[in-house]
Formats: structure tokens, C-alpha cells, sequence
């Protein structure tokens, strides 16, 4: 069951449009059972840290809105979604996640799968010492490449997980998640 301070903080981030809230309720749904799943984190609190970490990357990568999750704004030559070359309100990078129609078309119409993508792509870079390094890794594949995307992202988390007294740090080759007594 989905924590109640997690839907909150979808539902605080997400627009607030007439449709939105139940929608924002599902994709609250899907990123908990993705992180409960799967963590990219080590450590009591590892689902917690990752619920968070997603929740941060759809933000920025989105702004949470209905026509990025359903692809319906992502088209070629459009603004958004890289010009249709990423899907979903991760921004999955075709190539990188997927390659051809049938797969983008899927990612579009199921926020679980591109949930579950996104975190794949995040649990890549767990090994990094730093939640930034883990950002950088998923915006660029390259986590030595300095960006202001990832630098925004890592302060947003911070901010989020600092309500929830959420403690990271890297110990025994993994980033460690707790909660602060």
C-alpha cells in the first residue's frame, strides 16, 4: 500500500488539474511498488530513498503532466519530449530504454512499465557515492559530466527527503538509506 506521505508528495509536486488527482494517485501507486520491488538504494529506508529519487526525476523531467505521461505531447518537432525521442514522464531516451514504435507505444500507455524502466536506469548508477552522481549517471550516462539538471535534481531530493528526516550516504559499496531517529 502506497504511503501517505509519498502520495502527498506526488500529489503537492503534480499539477492540479480536474483529472489529475486520481492520476497522480496511480503513478504515486506505480513508483512505490517499483521501489519496494527493486530498490536503487541499500538500507532500512532504501525503498523510502528510492520512491523519493523517481518521484524527483519525474518532477523534473515532466513537471508531472498527463500529455508527457500518455506521449501525447512527445511528438517529433513538438517542444516537449526531446522532440519524441524520450517517453513518459521519466524521459526515457529512445536507444536507451527503448528502440522501436511498439516499445515507445507501450511505455506510453502503461506507467508501470516506463516506472519500472526508469528505475532500472537509475538502479545503474547505485554504485555512485553521491545522489548526484547517481543523477548525473541517469540524465547523461556519464556520471563524471557535471550538469545543472542533475545538480537541480540532487537539491530537490535532498529538500524532499529532508522532510521525511531521510539520511543517505554510501557504505559498503552502495548508497545507504535510513531514517533519522
Amino acid at each position: 500500500m502506497t504511503p501517505s506521505w509519498l502520495l502527498a508528495l506526488v500529489l503537492a509536486l503534480g499539477p492540479r488539474g480536474p483529472d489529475d488527482a486520481s492520476r497522480l494517485t496511480a503513478v504515486a501507486d506505480d513508483i512505490w511498488t517499483a521501489s519496494e520491488s527493486r530498490p536503487a538504494f541499500c538500507g532500512p529506508a532504501a525503498a523510502e530513498a528510492t520512491a523519493i529519487l523517481l518521484a524527483t526525476v519525474a518532477d523534473h523531467e515532466s513537471g508531472w503532466r498527463a500529455g508527457v505521461q500518455d506521449c501525447s505531447l512527445c511528438v517529433p518537432g513538438g517542444q516537449w519530449c526531446d522532440h519524441g525521442l524520450s517517453a513518459a514522464l521519466w524521459q526515457l531516451r529512445r536507444g536507451g530504454m527503448w528502440r522501436t514504435d511498439e516499445e515507445r507505444a507501450e511505455i506510453c500507455a502503461d506507467n508501470a512499465v516506463a516506472t519500472r524502466l526508469a528505475l532500472s536506469l537509475l538502479r545503474r548508477y547505485r554504485r555512485e557515492n553521491t545522489i548526484e552522481g547517481m543523477l548525473r549517471g541517469y540524465a547523461s550516462g556519464w556520471t563524471s559530466q557535471r550538469s545543472k539538471a542533475a545538480a537541480d535534481m540532487a537539491t530537490l531530493f535532498g529538500r524532499l527527503s529532508g522532510k521525511l528526516r531521510l539520511r543517505v550516504g554510501y557504505l559498503n559499496g552502495c548508497m545507504h538509506a535510513e531514517i533519522k531517529p
